[in-house]
Formats: C-alpha cells, structure tokens, sequence
C-alpha cells in the first residue's frame, strides 16, 4: 500500500511539473522578458515559496482542493507581471489564455483517466501533459503570431478585451468543480474547448483583416518613394477642403513647389541621387508646415502642399520657409545646390478645385520664367 501511495504521489508531482513548465514556455513564447535570465529564475523561486506558505493558510480555509488550486495558481500572474515587459493588459490576456486552455486540456485528458481506469491513476493526465509538451513546437509554430496579433490590439483602446480570456477561466472554474464525470459533460467540455479555440482564431483572423486592409488604404493614398500622400489622396482632399470652404465660407490655400534643374540633377549624379534628393524634400517640406497641413507628390519633381484656413499671406510665409529650408539643405556626399520654385493661389467663391490648381500652377511657371528658386503668388500677378 506504501508504494502504491508513492507511486501515486510520484506521478502527481510529476504531472505538476510537467503542467508548469508547458505554461512557462507557453509564456515566454507570447510576451517578452524585459530582465535577465538570473532574475527570472528569482522570481519565478520566489514566488513559488510564497505559493507554498500561502497554501498552508489557505488550506484550512478552503478544504475544497481543486478550487484551492485555481485561487492558488493565479499567484504566478506575479512573476508574469514582473518578468515581462508587455503592457499590463497582454500579460493578464496571456495569463489566463494559457491558464485556462491548459487546465481544459488536463481537464479533458482528467475524464479520460476517470472512463478508462487505468492501473495508476493520473496515466492518461500524463500521457495527454507529454503530448502537450510534445506539440509546443507546434504551437510556436503556428499560434505566436495569431497571438501576437491580439495582444497588438490589446491595450488602453481595448482594455475590456482583456475579459474574454478571464471569463473562459470561470467557465473552467464553474465545470471543474461540478465534478460530473459522466459522457455528457465531457462532450460538453470538448464542445467548450473548441469553441474557445476557434474564438481566438477568429478574432486573429479579424485583426490580420483589419491590418492588411489598413496597409492597402495607406499604400493607396502614399507615394511610393517619398512616403508622402500621392496625387489620387491630394486630389481627394483638395476636393473636401474646397466643399468645406464653400459651406462654411473659410478660404484656403494651395502651394505647388518644383525642383529647380532637377532633369540636370538626375543627369549629372544618377537617378539615385534624385531619389534621395526627392525624399529628402518632401521631409524637409513636411517639416515646415503645421499639423494639419497636407502634404504630397503631385508627380516628377512636382509638390502640392494644401493649407487650410490659409491667406494670401500666411500661404507665403510658408512658401518662402519652405523655399529656403530647402535651399539650406547640405547633401554631405555630393555637391548640389537643391532649390525650390513655388507658385500660391488662395481659393474664392468663384473657383473651383481644378481651377484652383490651374492658378497655382500658373504662378509656378510665372516664377520659373522670372529666374527660379523664388515664391509667387497668383494673387499678385493678376492685379
């Protein structure tokens, strides 16, 4: 009888050891350590020292040994919360994703050994822990980046998502301590199990979606070279700043800037110099407007720079710190001179949006005329 208790408390621990090694691994396969490996191991001794005193206070209290284990086993949410340096609401996702889909499969592989009834009890709870462990590569494989998905969108905008998984622990909780071993409450379990998985996979699905459609709509609207808006998203909101204007009776403004001699520039140092010299402009554009300007390549060597709530006035004031922000700029490898010429035009009651552009345009080609590397106004030229 002794070593019949032996054996049975020999498999017990090993089982334990087993189930908190595949929920070590499991963590460190979703979050990541933000301390070195010395003070993990700390931690997680740490904490399992305190787990062992508290157990001796919670036992007399709570003589139910199987609830006992769950209320005990969230006290590794410390080390979790310690160790890694996710935000607080993925590490609480993690915690429990993992807690709860585990204690599932232990529960499902606990019924196994209650039907089957083998020599030793807790066989089958082992056969189905080394299975697990066996089908972690597996799950590293295939389910980190599904998870990673959801704990990118996890975070203050979506701080209630973090409920989802604590909830499946109840439901754990709730079907465990019933302790109904018969056929219809392990199918149930089952049924439970994969919902919950599917669950996961279609809110990773989800997210993925929503990801690639964001990419699609940010390279729809964004050259491709300068990282700037392209001219089908100028085009758009030039066409809602002109209806704005005309409801609420605003003016705006419009800058069309043109690399001086940059055909010249593309044949003396190559197309990519010219690259970088576009590139470099549009940075350096962007960086000399407000906020909420808007800024894109029109094409070639051409810029557009819309400016809402913008005069005559306050257009050329930008124009012209544009223009020499520009003119400063030194290229350290090569030796160029990089200029700008642009023409402004303030909207009116009587022009429309392609209108708009044409008399900007028009005094670009005026400035381009007078000499180059200057700032004209279609205001000033038509008075």
């Amino acid at each position: 009888m002794e070593g019949i208790i032996d054996a049975s408390s020999l498999m017990t621990l090993l089982c334990v050891g087993i189930f908190l090694l595949e929920n070590i691994i499991l963590t460190y396969t979703f979050l990541k350590p933000r301390r070195g490996i010395i003070f993990q191991a700390v931690v997680f001794v740490l904490t399992w020292l305190i787990l062992l005193s508290v157990r001796f206070i919670v036992v007399p209290v709570l003589p139910d040994s199987l609830l006992r284990t769950y209320i005990l086993g969230s006290i590794f949410l410390v080390p979790v919360v310690v160790i890694f340096k996710d935000s607080f609401q993925a590490k609480l996702f993690v915690f429990y994703m993992i807690f709860s889909l585990s204690q599932f499969t232990l529960l499902i592989f606990s019924y196994a050994d209650r039907f089957l009834k083998p020599p030793m009890s807790g066989t089958y709870v082992l056969i189905g822990l080394l299975i697990e462990l066996a089908a972690l590569p597996l799950i590293r494989r295939y389910l980190r980046n599904p998870v990673r998905d959801i704990l990118t969108m996890i975070g203050r905008r979506n701080p209630w998502f973090t409920i989802f998984p604590f909830i499946t622990f109840l439901m754990l909780v709730n079907i465990a301590l019933k302790r109904d071993y018969s056929v219809s409450s392990f199918i149930s379990l089952i049924l439970y199990t994969l919902i919950i998985f599917f669950s996961y996979y279609l809110v990773s699905v989800a997210i993925r979606e929503s990801r690639r459609r964001a990419e699609l709509d940010i390279l729809s609207r964004t050259d491709a070279l300068t990282g700037i808006y392209n001219r089908r998203h100028l085009e758009q909101k030039i066409q809602n700043e002109w209806e704005r204007s005309r409801r609420t009776g605003s003016v705006f403004s419009l800058l069309i800037a043109d690399v001086d001699f940059f055909k010249s520039i593309n044949d003396r140092f190559g197309h990519d110099r010219g690259d970088i010299v576009l590139k470099t402009i549009a940075s350096d554009i962007s960086r000399s407007v407000r906020a909420y300007d808007t800024v894109g390549r029109w094409g070639g060597e051409e810029f557009i720079i819309l400016l809402p709530d913008a005069d005559d006035l306050s257009a050329a004031e930008t124009a012209e710190r544009i223009r020499k922000t520009v003119e400063s700029r030194v290229y350290e490898d090569a030796d160029l001179n990089v200029t700008l010429t642009i023409g402004s035009a303030v909207s009116s009651e009587k022009d429309t949006y392609a209108n708009l552009i044409k008399k900007a345009d028009t005094a670009l080609y005026y400035g381009k005329r007078k000499g180059r590397n200057c700032v004209i106004s279609y205001e000033k030229i038509n008075k």
